[in-house]
């Protein structure tokens, strides 16, 4: 009778010790989860406000100096940012998409000597474009490797690495991948127009200075954030990330190019990302920062 109790005892006993084993495995799945969104939200949102800095201290960079270029009065923002002749020095001295994405291959090629930062001292990078240096990214594009700008790569004529950088503004979106977008430039005007830069309606263009502004260098600098460790969200569930499904109402300046990756917060045709959820292809969570600045024109040619 006394083994008989003693043996149900020790049964009773282990599987008790079962049970919490159990529980303490539910608990830590729970506190472990509660804790990776804690810390994941510390690091996206802290490089999110980070890359907010940053970008603001570029565009002002931009617009300070574009307001002290001296430039023909009745020229408009986009003949100084897209022009590749005299008279503006904007392109080299301040701002130019030709410097989105930096071919580094020579330097990675040579292992050992400068560090990346002194390499591109070696570079005619314009002012505005180091600044943005801290929110650019590595990525490797055929047997090229770039250091470029966040957004859709785009084939350039005149860019040194043949590529530059547009962003991609979604407009609408459902959790099956479909996506309608719209094409903006990295640096651009502050507009009033339905189509930035058009200059056909009743707000014209700020920066010449026979506009009602009088002469005004009023830019907008566009910066797709995208995270690495959050999905973005929508109706349902998770948007898949399907390009073959993504439409755009405008063309982009350059044919858009998919990088080749695998998985990333900007590969693809469209610079929307990808990532791997439960065996799913789904986009990242995705904000679209952009950071002005107003100065009044004060050189002219």
């Amino acid at each position: 009778m006394q083994k008989a109790h003693m043996t149900a005892r020790r049964e009773w006993y282990r599987h008790a010790h079962k049970r919490r084993r159990g529980s303490a495995l539910i608990e830590f799945a729970v506190v472990f989860f509660l804790i990776y969104i804690l810390v994941g939200g510390v690091l996206v949102f802290g490089r999110m406000l980070f890359s907010a800095q940053t970008v603001n201290q570029a565009v002002d960079a931009a617009s300070r100096e574009l307001a002290r270029t001296p430039l023909p009065p009745t020229a408009t923002f986009e003949d100084v940012r897209d022009s590749t002749a005299p008279p503006t020095d904007f392109r080299t001295r301040v701002y130019s998409e030709d410097w989105l994405a930096i071919n580094i291959t020579p330097w990675v090629n040579a292992p050992g000597g400068l560090t990346l930062y002194e390499y591109l001292d070696t570079l005619p990078i314009p002012l505005v474009n180091r600044h943005l240096i801290p929110v650019m990214f590595m990525q490797q594009v055929g047997n090229l490797v770039l250091l470029r700008y966040p957004g859709a790569l785009v084939t350039s004529a005149t860019a040194p690495s043949t590529f530059s950088v547009e962003v991609p503004v979604v407009l609408s979106e459902d959790y099956d991948g479909n996506m309608s977008i719209r094409w903006v430039r990295v640096l651009e005007e502050i507009d009033t127009e339905d189509q930035p830069g058009d200059n056909t309606g009743p707000n014209p263009d700020a920066f010449p200075v026979n506009s009602p502004q009088g002469g005004v260098a009023a830019l907008r600098l566009n910066y797709p954030f995208q995270s690495v460790m959050f999905s973005e969200w929508v109706g349902d569930g998770v948007i898949v990330a399907d390009d073959s499904a993504v439409t755009a109402v405008n063309s982009p300046n350059g044919t858009p190019v998919d990088p080749g990756g695998v998985a990333g917060p900007y590969e693809g045709q469209f610079g929307l990302g990808r990532q791997f959820v439960l065996g799913t292809e789904v986009r990242p969570y995705r904000r679209l920062v952009s950071a002005q600045a107003v100065y009044r024109r004060e050189v002219f040619e």
